[in-house]
This record gives structure tokens, C-alpha cells and sequence, in this order.
């Protein structure tokens, strides 16, 4: 879904990717994971802040490009 949301007419900006939170420690896995609530939304934000965004379509985890 990443990669075809990526596919916009130029000139829209758009920018699509996914990532991983890890195992986070949170209701949802009964606090048995292993990042905390922020190591978990790190690569989320640094990916939202990024002021190039010449990868779109990708997905990450832990601020990597993980090939699918």
C-alpha cells in the first residue's frame, strides 16, 4: 500500500512510508515489550521530519530502509 500511495502526480506532495514500532511495551502486548512507548514512535517521527524525502514507498524500522 506504501509503494502505490507513493505513485502521485508531480508537483503533489505526498510522501508515504511505513515502519515498524518494534515490540513495544504498551496494553495491546500486556507491557511485555521489549521498546518503550517512545522508542516505538522514534523512527514514526523521524520519518515525519525529515526534510528530504527522497524515499517514498519504503519501509522502515529502528531509522532503516528494510527491503520487502
Amino acid at each position: 500500500m506504501a509503494r502505490k500511495l507513493s505513485e502521485r502526480p508531480e508537483g503533489h506532495k505526498i510522501y508515504v512510508n511505513c515502519y515498524c514500532p518494534g515490540w513495544v511495551k504498551t496494553a495491546l502486548t500486556g507491557y511485555a515489550g521489549n521498546n518503550t512507548v517512545e522508542e516505538g514512535a522514534d523512527t514514526g517521527v523521524w520519518l515525519a521530519l525529515l526534510s528530504d524525502q527522497t524515499s517514498m514507498g519504503t519501509f522502515f524500522a529502528e531509522r532503516r530502509e528494510i527491503n520487502f
